[in-house]
């Protein structure tokens, strides 16, 4: 009996490492194939079949074509400063947002909490034409705190917190309040710095988010020095016509910071997952 539930944990654990294998392949895959293409100065119009495993003709060409022809590191600026903008904002709205449904004691409280769970559910594009009728009646079109304000009210972020924040005690409030400490005090000097996986969390999204915003920017953003990275990228591949290669290298030039980013802040990821209970 033994030795056939030991076959069966063998066998589930083989399943397991098959199955993401090829999850992994599956996603890693398109981001190879770019990256062989963005350096295989052969391939001009359309990626061939089979795609290439290896660049046939290895050069930079592409990655000199697309830095000499856009200023990508002032896109990059553009971008990086929309993104510590939204975190910043989203932090502070949503941490607040979070404690007081978690630990305040209201009336509506749980009425508050599904009126948040409520806005998950409606579609962005829903909400796009209301408001760039309120950002253009604010004066706020073509800048960057349009992007920045539209991105920093999350309720997804909210959830996210608020999930975090029942896992972490009532007691520390008690024992607080005791001390005399206020509750803005509780929020931010007892519960805030428990809070460092969340909040590693909500970055890592805020970054992926932001670094791939494209319809609101596209709506809001009009002159080229206030654009972001994809909608740069997106106005060099209709000025360079079908030409696949600076497409390719360009993708790659704006995704390889947020691959590293990622792969840093990944098991901050996993920590508050498992520490908030999410089941994915």
């Amino acid at each position: 009996m033994k030795k056939y539930r030991r076959y069966e944990r063998y066998l589930y654990k083989g399943l397991m490492i098959a199955t993401l294998t090829i999850l992994g392949v599956i996603i890693l895959y398109p981001i190879y194939i770019t990256f062989m293409v963005s350096f295989d100065r052969s391939i001009r119009f359309a990626i061939p079949t089979p795609p290439p495993i290896f660049p046939k003709q290895f050069s930079n060409l592409f990655y000199r074509v697309v830095f000499t022809n856009l200023p990508f590191i002032r896109y990059y600026f553009n971008t990086l400063f929309i993104t510590c903008g939204v975190f910043v904002f989203k932090l502070v709205l949503c941490y607040m947002c979070a404690y007081a449904i978690s630990k305040g004691n209201f009336k509506l409280k749980k009425l508050s909490f599904i009126l948040v769970l409520m806005t998950m559910m409606v579609p962005f594009q829903a909400l796009l034409l209301p408001s760039y009728i309120l950002f253009h009646q604010l004066k706020l079109v073509d800048t960057w705190m349009s992007i920045i304000l539209m991105s920093s009210l999350s309720p997804l972020t909210v959830f996210l917190m608020k999930q975090f924040l029942d896992e972490l005690p009532n007691e520390l409030r008690d024992s607080a309040r005791i001390d005399g400490a206020n509750e803005l005090s509780i929020c931010y000097r007892i519960y805030f710095p428990l809070c460092g996986p969340i909040i590693a969390t909500v970055g890592i999204l805020t970054i992926v988010g932001e670094w791939n915003n494209y319809i609101w920017a596209a709506l809001m953003l009009r002159t080229y020095e206030n654009f972001t990275i994809p909608l740069a990228l997106a106005n060099f591949s209709f000025d360079k016509g079908v030409i696949i290669g600076p497409r390719a290298a360009g993708a790659m030039a704006g995704a390889i910071p947020l691959l590293v980013i990622f792969l840093i802040l990944q098991k901050y990821v996993v920590a508050s997952i498992a520490t908030s209970g999410i089941k994915q």
